[in-house]
């Protein structure tokens, strides 16, 4: 999957193929429920417009124009009114969330991915950039292996070698 990608679903002849968002949940062990219907799909897109529409109306109105007083008052101000009035409590009371095992890499989960195949001089191409692949205790080419870029959130880059870090230059 590129950047350029639809973010939620796509459609392949009615095959569908993960995209960023699915494959991180699924790293994750949660299941991506889609709003199959057009009453559910509508929901979410009011919700927004609400969003859009009166948090910007309210900045405006107390004359907010930085992304950090804007973020102190959507968490603080804006949020807390909007869930007490529309809110409803849940059927279910039971927490639903679960802890992060430790051996799951938050970082590498929340990053984008992107497949290569390394050449014959064991170097990928990315984003107009090559990484050289060092040989490790395991192999010494990696020629033709398909590996996966991580650009992560820090704008680091990282390649995997079925599901194991390489060491690279570049």
């Amino acid at each position: 999957m590129t950047q350029d990608e639809p973010t939620f679903r796509v459609n392949l002849k009615y095959d569908y193929a993960p995209t960023q968002i699915q494959s991180a949940l699924n790293e994750l062990g949660v299941r991506l429920i889609i709003a199959g219907s057009p009453q559910a799909k509508g929901r979410v897109e009011r919700l927004f417009e609400t969003f859009q529409d009166r948090l910007l109306k309210e900045l405006n109105l107390y004359k907010i124009s930085s992304i950090e007083k804007a973020n102190d008052y959507l968490h603080n101000k804006f949020l807390k009114k909007f869930n007490k009035k529309f809110s409803i409590p849940p059927e279910d009371r039971e927490t639903a969330w679960r802890v992060v095992p430790k051996e799951v890499n938050l970082e590498s989960v929340f990053s984008i991915k992107e497949q290569r195949t390394v050449m014959a001089d064991n170097t990928i191409s990315y984003k107009n950039r090559i990484f050289q692949i060092l040989p490790d205790k395991y192999r010494i080419s990696f020629a033709k292996a398909k590996v996966v870029v991580e650009k992560r959130l820090d704008e680091s880059i990282h390649i995997k070698y079925k599901d194991h870090p390489e060491p690279i230059s570049g």
